[in-house]
């Protein structure tokens, strides 16, 4: 669903600079084979085949470039989840998630231009994880949220506390503290309603400030080249950067 976080996130509205192409895809799919996947992944009661839940961003880096997961089969207990971004044009990938009707991940893979290729799955490590906290709570209060018009009931929350390292000649040496809090209504397809991802990256880092600047260049008609060369410029010495993103549950 949004369990990639980070740079599988906003890396999509990079994708479309021309130039870049290649090594963008490259750059996302080589993070996305390290990142690991969080054990627990929220199915909904009574799952069917072809459960549907589609996830957007108000956040300018991402309008366009929501998340589909889709249930594709069942057996046993054991619930198949396809995860696709909704632009395929930019990065065409989908992760699948065998997960129990526990809610617990037991087998994960991605799959990219014909490419198999296994998912570490991790819970809680407090000292050396990549998930440094995890927690699913259900609410003694059930709390009520509005998006878009729609009404929902949250009925459970969990939390994951984030560590993320990532070197790369293209964008550097990337690290990051991030929390991300989901919120699920167990009468909608996969329960996520709503997530708050927010978090800092630290000394060295400039891949957040890079998006603007990369947004601008897929827009020739009305930013020059040398507005375009000197965003880039500056948003690589970048040294820390705050960041927070919404994304909300779009019914279809």
């Amino acid at each position: 669903m949004l369990r990639s976080v980070f740079l599988s996130f906003t890396i999509f509205s990079l994708v479309s600079l021309t130039g870049c192409m290649p090594l963008l895809q490259g750059y996302v799919v080589s993070n996305m084979k390290e990142e690991p996947v969080c054990e627990r992944f929220y199915i909904h009661p009574e799952p069917k085949v072809g459960d549907t839940a589609f996830y957007t961003s108000d956040n300018e880096h991402m309008k366009g470039n929501g998340s589909r997961v889709t249930l594709i089969s069942r057996e046993e207990g054991v619930n198949l989840v396809a995860l696709e971004p909704e632009n395929r044009k930019m990065l065409n990938f989908r992760k699948l998630y065998w997960v129990t009707d526990d809610g617990i991940v037991i087998k994960a893979q991605l799959d990219y231009k014909g490419e198999i290729i296994p998912l570490k799955v991790e819970g809680e490590n407090p000292e050396t994880g990549y998930f440094r906290r995890l927690t699913f709570e259900r609410c003694v209060v059930p709390q009520r949220f509005e998006a878009k018009g729609r009404s929902y009931t949250v009925k459970y929350i969990q939390t994951q506390q984030m560590v993320h390292h990532s070197g790369d000649p293209f964008f550097g040496t990337v690290d990051a503290d991030m929390t991300q809090v989901n919120m699920y209504d167990p009468d909608v397809p996969f329960g996520l309603v709503k997530t708050v991802l927010s978090g800092k990256t630290k000394a060295g880092a400039g891949a957040f400030d890079f998006i603007g600047a990369a947004i601008k260049a897929t827009q020739p008609d009305i930013f020059s080249s040398r507005e375009v060369l000197n965003d880039l410029y500056t948003s690589s010495k970048s040294s820390e950067h705050a960041f927070i993103m919404d994304f909300n549950y779009t019914p279809e």
